[in-house]
């Protein structure tokens, strides 16, 4: 679990985000007040920690590392939370987020064309949702704003998953294109911008975008029958 202070604030929010990429169900932080021979308000890296079957090695602590809160320096009061907790929350947050749009997405697939039920579709739509801040297996986004984005626009697809008609929509690339894709109960009139999309019977359907329409924000309308429901992707840079 990244804590150490030399990371970015960013660093530790995302860390949930490289849960969400290798679609594991969480994660673990061993120690949160883990002082090894030290005073963490003079020293905040931990003395190396003896470790192996018969502690042949050592453990060596970066600074803060398991160590996200600090006691009270008068000794009598509550513990002080570092800054570096409230990263990490919302790095959770973002995580519950994701997961609970995978939830409800998965709860409307009945609506949906039989082809949209294949085992890969949802794993291809969190994929797609944590890729504009997990560029690679190695490397993330540096920035706080597309991340902050990602997370705004799974949460306005959160509030209106379950409204009919039910949509999933995401960002990818197709071919070397951004686009929006996904799935539509079928016979759904879909428009981005005021724009129509074209929906196959099937109701699969791909906007391609340029850059400058992600990043302007897209407004979606989804209709069908009398049924009908909004919901707007924030910029996305």
């Amino acid at each position: 679990m990244t804590a150490a202070i030399e990371q970015s604030p960013l660093e530790h929010r995302l860390y949930p985000w490289r849960v969400l990429g290798i679609d594991a169900a969480g994660a673990l932080l061993w120690n949160c007040c883990w002082w090894y021979q030290v005073n963490p308000w003079e020293n905040p890296t931990s003395a190396s920690y003896p470790v192996g079957r018969n502690q042949e090695g050592l453990y060596v602590y970066e600074a803060g590392e398991a160590s996200l809160f600090y006691p009270d320096p008068a000794g009598e009061g509550p513990l002080v939370p570092a800054l570096r907790l409230p990263m990490i929350r919302q790095g959770v947050e973002d995580f519950d987020i994701v997961v609970e749009l995978l939830h409800e997405w998965q709860e409307g697939l009945d609506h949906l064309a039989p082809e949209a039920r294949q085992a890969a579709m949802l794993a291809d739509a969190r994929k797609a949702l944590v890729a504009p801040v997990l560029l690679d297996a190695s490397s993330a986004t540096t920035s706080p704003a597309r991340t902050e984005a990602v997370r705004l626009l799974a949460g306005n697809q959160l509030e209106v998953a379950r409204t009919r008609p039910i949509v999933l929509a995401y960002p990818a690339r197709v071919d070397t294109d951004l686009a929006a894709v996904g799935w539509a109960e079928p016979g759904t009139r879909l428009t981005v911008g005021g724009a129509p999309v074209e929906v196959d019977p099937g109701g699969q359907f791909t906007v391609r975008l340029s850059e400058e329409e992600l990043a302007a924000g897209l407004q979606w309308t989804a209709e069908h029958g009398a049924e009908r429901k909004q919901w707007h992707w924030p910029p996305l840079r």
